[in-house]
């Protein structure tokens, strides 16, 4: 930002750089804290706190924070040593012990602030200032060199983290030489594992029911497996490739370090289609069933026949269960268990082989669970359906409830209609009734009226005939002349008229 330029009242005390004695760092230095070529030491002081207090303020970037110290520390030396080398100056320092390029450096490593031989500002108070601006600048940039390393390896987390989630295609390609089928008899049972170089294999317990059997691997190759142990309450069994050979197997994870929300792949072969891969998450851990003695991971990836006994996979390549169960049903999607690895870590870690009649206890006790199991699940089907059917009744109950409740109301509203439309008939009907009366009454009125005016214009009309008949000395209704006649007709004739007019029919 342009700097207005102090008065230089004290100018004759100042020390200038004049024009053999400046050099194009001096002139640099210059620009930097925005001077002309004849700047005092004051004015460059001046400009110095100008600028600092500009960083403070925000409306200079604390960029030019180093360029600014350095500007300055070497405006300050030069002017010292023309000062020591017989030129006095009044109000700069009295001596100094860095160059120009030891006090770049001390400004941009964030030192003391102060210079080291015991240079001297004059009047203290620009030097405690020019203190304190350094140690808010090495502050600064501490601080941003600090941000910069936190937010990159922030990002740099991120990206790996990110780049573990979506690199499915790499872990399946990991892991795929390690996923076996398992077939019984010639018939396929379920899926397995290997866990271990020299060809041990984990499946689940229920899907070995005899003590031999048969894997097919990822490549096609068989080999012939013997039952080593088997955990009924864990649904787990180990196994052993009869082939000696190295095999590829499947790092063993941690199932504790997984939580809600983490990405996972089960393996196995569904409904016979070896070497079949789900995704999804986990929807929640340490799940538990009254028919096992471990800790279940409940999944959203889709697990089917044919899946128990497969890997449980996390972003990491390495197992973190064992699929063994789902529920199924019309309404249920994306609910499936596996056996948490950490549960069984230590029968994998010991390798401990059972003995023959051991082995055939464990497998009558393993049918058992499965029958147990297959129990649980009817019964849980069944209450399952019962409650739906409960549903249903209850969903038609209420329906029926909802429309008699409906009918009643649409019945009560008819009958208030009908109500009030009766009652306004009615009150129409009397109010027709009496206006019908009341015509009635004025026409008898009228024609009464009429009647009587009609009557006593006629008895007008005959008393003044008599009367003429008495002026002419004959008897009454005696005949008249014409003329006399006629105005008593016509008067009669404008009488009734009037009569008419006053009594209309």
């Amino acid at each position: 930002m342009p700097y207005c330029r102090h008065q230089r009242s004290n100018r004759q005390k100042s020390k200038y750089l004049h024009g053999e004695d400046m050099d194009d760092t001096a002139k640099k230095c210059l620009r930097i804290l925005e001077l002309p070529d004849n700047a005092s030491i004051n004015e460059i002081e001046a400009a110095y706190q100008h600028l600092k207090n500009g960083v403070e303020s925000g409306s200079v970037p604390w960029e030019k924070l180093k360029e600014i110290i350095w500007a300055h520390d070497y405006l300050v030396n030069s002017m010292n040593r023309s000062a020591g080398d017989g030129a006095p100056s009044e109000g700069g320092p009295k001596e100094s012990s860095r160059t120009g390029t030891q006090g770049y450096r001390e400004g941009v490593q964030g030192s003391s602030g102060g210079t080291r031989s015991g240079s001297r500002a004059a009047g203290g108070e620009p030097q405690q200032n020019k203190l304190k601006f350094r140690v808010f600048g090495a502050i600064l940039i501490f601080l941003a060199a600090g941000s910069a390393v936190y937010f990159s390896g922030t990002l740099m987390k991120i990206m790996s983290s990110r780049q573990k989630e979506l690199d499915t295609a790499s872990i399946i390609k990991q892991i795929k030489p390690g996923i076996v089928t398992i077939s019984i008899q010639d018939s396929t049972r379920g899926s397995g594992f290997v866990v271990s170089k020299d060809g041990y294999i984990v499946t689940n317990a229920h899907v070995m029911g005899e003590k031999e059997g048969t894997v097919v691997f990822a490549d096609g190759s068989r080999t012939n497996v013997k039952l080593i142990m088997l955990d009924e309450e864990r649904d787990f069994a180990l196994l052993k490739a009869t082939t000696a050979r190295d095999y590829a197997f499947i790092k063993i994870g941690d199932s504790t370090r997984c939580s809600e929300g983490d990405a996972v792949i089960a393996a196995g072969s569904p409904l016979l289609l070896e070497s079949s891969f789900t995704k999804g998450i986990v929807s929640s851990t340490g799940r538990s069933f009254p028919f096992l003695q471990a800790s279940l991971i409940q999944t959203d990836a889709a697990i089917n026949p044919g899946n128990s006994g497969g890997p449980l996979i996390n972003h990491s390549g390495e197992v973190i269960g064992i699929n063994s169960l789902k529920f199924s049903g019309g309404k249920i999607e994306g609910i499936g268990f596996a056996i948490a690895i950490n549960d069984v870590k230590h029968h994998i870690a010991a390798k401990q082989p059972m003995t023959d009649d051991e082995l055939t206890r464990a497998l009558d006790r393993a049918e058992k669970k499965v029958q147990e199991v297959s129990r649980w699940r009817n019964e849980e089907t069944m209450r399952e359906e019962k409650t739906m059917k409960d549903k249903i009744i209850e969903d038609q109950w209420e329906r029926e409830r909802r429309r008699k409740e409906l009918s009643d109301r649409v019945e009560e509203v008819r009958k208030d209609l009908q109500e009030k439309r009766e009652t306004a008939e009615k009150r129409l009907q009397d109010e027709y009734e009496q206006q019908r009366r009341r015509l009635q009454e004025n026409a008898e009125l009228r024609r009464k009226a009429l009647s009587e005016c009609l009557q006593g214009a006629t008895q007008n009309y005959q008393w003044a005939w008599n009367q003429e008949c008495e002026r002419h000395n004959k008897q009454q209704n005696c005949p008249l002349p014409y003329s006399a006649a006629t105005i008593l007709e016509q008067r009669l004739a404008q009488s009734r008229n009037e009569c008419y007019r006053l009594y209309p029919q």
